[in-house]
C-alpha cells in the first residue's frame, strides 16, 4: 500500500521542493496539481514519487493513464454498458469550486473543500434517483436494487463514504484503491475496475455503478457490466525503451506509444472541432488514432473513451 500527501497542502512556507522532500523523509509520495507551474526537473532531483493531478507527459512522473475498449454488442447480446449520463450546472458556488489558475493565489490550483463536497453530494443524490426510477430487466425492479458494486471517482474515501451514507448507499458495496494508487484522476475509475479483479472482489461478471465527480460542476455516471474475463491484470514485459534510455511497462495487452506531441495535437483538435477539452492521460487513445499509431483493421470499429478536464488552458501548445 502506498500513501500520498499532497504537496500544496502542507509546508506552504516552505518552497514546493523541499515541501516534496519532506513529503519523501516521512515515507509518503507526494502530490501535486498543476506540473506546468512546477520545475519538474527539480522536482525529479529530489528522489520523491510525485504524481501530478494534470496529466504529466513527460518524464517519469507517476502519472496514471487507463482506457478501455469499446464497440458494438453481438446481435441479440445485451450491450455491457447499460446506463450512462452526464450533468452539468448548478450554483456559481459550485460551479467556480475549483479555480485554476487563480490569481489571487499565484496562479495556483484553489479548491473550495465545502463547496466541492456540496457538488459531489447533490450529484450523487440526483444519480440515487435516476437509479431508483430506471427498471431493471424484468421492468419491475429498481436499477439501484442490482447494483453489485459502486466503484466511484477516488478522489477523497472520507467524503465520498459520507455521500454514500447520505444516500443510503451501502458502504459494503464501495471499492476503493485511492489508499494504493493515489488520485489518478480521469484514470481512477478503470484502474479501480483492474484492481478490483485483480483483488477478486469482481470474481464474475457483474453490475458496477461508477459516478464520476469533477471542476466546473461537472459530474456523470455509468452503470455497466464488468466481465472479469475481459479485464487485464496481469504485467506485461516492457514495451518499448524511451529517448532517456528509460523502460516503459504497461499492463495492456496491446501497446502503442504516441508522443508527447501528439498528445498535445489531440487535445488541440479535439478542441478545436468539439470544443472539449481533455486531459493528456484521458486523449491518448485518441491520440493514437489521430497520428495513426494505432490503424483500425478493414471493418475494425473503435471507440474512444476521453476523459478529464485537469489540464491548464486550451493553449495546449504552450506546453
Amino acid at each position: 500500500m502506498r500513501l500520498a500527501v499532497c504537496a500544496e497542502m502542507v509546508y506552504l512556507d516552505l518552497p514546493i521542493t523541499e515541501r516534496v522532500q519532506r513529503i519523501a523523509e516521512a515515507g509518503f509520495d507526494a502530490e501535486i496539481w498543476d506540473w506546468t507551474r512546477h520545475d519538474v526537473e527539480a522536482l525529479a532531483a529530489t528522489g520523491a514519487l510525485v504524481w501530478t493531478m494534470t496529466g504529466y507527459i513527460r518524464g517519469d512522473f507517476g502519472d496514471g493513464a487507463a482506457a478501455a475498449v469499446i464497440g458494438p454488442a453481438a446481435e441479440g447480446e445485451a450491450p455491457d454498458i447499460e446506463m450512462m449520463q452526464t450533468y452539468a450546472g448548478g450554483p456559481w458556488s459550485e460551479v467556480n469550486s475549483i479555480v485554476l489558475p487563480n490569481p489571487e493565489f499565484n496562479n495556483d490550483v484553489t479548491v473550495y473543500g465545502p463547496e466541492v463536497k456540496s457538488l459531489a453530494g447533490r450529484y450523487l443524490v440526483q444519480m440515487i434517483g435516476d437509479l431508483s426510477a430506471a427498471k431493471a430487466e424484468d421492468g419491475q425492479t429498481p436499477m439501484l436494487d442490482t447494483i453489485e458494486m459502486v466503484i466511484p471517482h477516488q478522489a477523497n474515501k472520507t467524503m465520498v463514504e459520507k455521500l454514500a451514507d447520505a444516500a443510503k448507499v451501502p458502504r459494503e458495496t464501495l471499492y476503493f484503491d485511492i489508499a494504493r494508487v493515489g488520485n489518478t484522476s480521469a484514470a481512477s475509475i478503470p484502474i479501480a475496475i483492474r484492481d478490483a479483479v485483480a483483488e477478486g472482489r469482481i470474481d464474475r461478471p457483474m453490475r458496477v455503478f461508477a459516478p464520476g465527480f469533477g471542476a466546473g460542476s461537472v459530474a456523470g455516471y455509468v452503470v455497466v457490466r464488468i466481465d472479469p474475463a475481459v479485464v487485464n491484470i496481469e504485467k506485461q514485459p516492457i514495451v518499448a525503451v524511451d529517448e532517456a534510455g528509460d523502460e516503459k511497462m504497461s499492463l495492456a495487452g496491446r501497446v502503442v506509444l504516441v508522443t508527447d506531441d501528439a498528445i498535445r495535437q489531440a487535445q488541440q483538435s479535439l478542441w478545436d472541432t468539439a470544443r472539449l477539452v481533455a486531459e493528456p492521460g484521458g486523449v491518448a487513445a485518441l491520440s493514437a488514432l489521430l497520428s495513426a499509431a494505432y490503424v483500425p483493421a478493414p471493418g475494425e470499429r473503435v471507440g474512444v473513451v476521453l476523459s478529464g478536464a485537469n489540464t491548464t488552458a486550451v493553449d495546449f501548445s504552450a506546453h
